[in-house]
């Protein structure tokens, strides 16, 4: 079993590979539709609740499970089903940057897009699991997601929201709703 020290890393490391996989492109997404939040007028506090689970429940969900394998496994292979867990883990971060990368660059053909983001998660797991400056890039990269949750609540289209800004529009449902029918004539 790991001690403290070794699960608090790894976690941090989860946190870090998710933050350029999961958190920036999630919050982007929603902070780029503010319509989400003004239907609701919803209250900060759900923002930073949501800004916790996006940043939280998926890395903490990995180590997670990565705990209950390690645990599952027989003593004297346990630390290297957990370092090859672990790297699998972070490698498949690694595919999902990948392949958001390539969707946004001119590769068209999913198929092309999908093999190039696997390959570089399978060169990926090699390099987290043995090379002491890629894992420390994952642990410095665990304060993005803090940062990028900030970021979303106080500088995105969505911010006026949360801030009380009173010149922000309140898009509500109407007291009485209108009938509406359409007839479409083909």
């Amino acid at each position: 079993m790991q001690s403290t020290k070794a699960e608090l890393r790894s976690l941090i490391e989860l946190v870090g590979v998710c933050a350029y996989a999961i958190t920036q492109p999630t919050l982007g997404l929603l902070g780029n539709n503010p319509a989400v939040f003004y239907d609701r007028a919803s209250p900060l506090w759900i923002a930073i609740v949501i800004v916790a689970i996006v940043v939280f429940a998926v890395p903490l969900g990995a180590w997670m499970i990565e705990v209950a394998i390690t645990r599952a496994t027989p003593t004297n292979i346990r630390s290297q089903v957990r370092q090859w867990l672990h790297a699998g883990f972070l490698s498949m971060g690694v595919v999902v940057i990948f392949q958001g990368i390539a969707k946004q660059s001119s590769l068209n053909p999913v198929g092309l897009r999908v093999s190039l983001a696997i390959l570089m998660g399978l060169g990926a797991m090699p390099l987290v699991k043995k090379w002491k400056p890629a894992t420390a890039f994952l642990r410095w990269s665990a304060i993005a997601p803090i940062a990028m949750g900030i970021l979303f609540i106080t500088s995105s289209q969505v911010s006026p929201i949360f801030v009380g800004d009173v010149t922000a529009p309140r898009v509500g449902r109407p007291r009485a709703p209108k009938r509406v029918v359409m007839v479409v004539f083909d």
